[in-house]
């Protein structure tokens, strides 16, 4: 018993130290606390709700070099009003477009493949039928 004592005094002991010590305050620059704060963290899970906007986010971190670039291009936009807007959302249409026919002709190509190698599958019985009556 005396030794669970003693190990719960020196649990308190290095508590009590540990509480003791000064607390340092984490000083930042101005310019840090920007950086620090401009930035989008992952753990916030930033969600767009509106699609148009989600995409002309993602164009724009793309072009212009992340996030800041993208904030200094939107205020350009901003600008010009909804031309910019206009010409992306007929961009997005045509890239749409253009997957779905992608998408058309591989199913396309993956259902010839399937024909192909039944066709396959059904000459090498044949052939091996005529080889077993020989």
């Amino acid at each position: 018993m005396n030794e669970s004592s003693s190990g719960t005094g020196s649990n308190s002991e290095a508590a009590s130290e540990v509480f003791s010590r000064p607390v340092v305050p984490v000083v930042t620059t101005p310019l840090e606390e920007k950086e620090r704060t401009s930035e989008p963290r992952k753990s916030e899970g930033r969600i767009l709700e509106d699609p148009l906007a989600a995409a002309v986010a993602e164009k724009q971190s793309r072009e212009y070099g992340g996030w800041e670039g993208a904030r200094l291009q939107e205020g350009k936009e901003h600008q010009s009003h909804d031309g910019g807007k206009e010409a992306l959302l007929k961009e997005i249409m045509e890239r749409k477009a253009n997957l779905a026919a992608i998408i058309e002709v591989r199913i396309k190509a993956s259902e010839s493949a399937e024909k192909l190698l039944a066709w396959k599958i059904k000459s090498d019985l044949t052939r091996n039928e005529v080889r077993a009556k020989m």
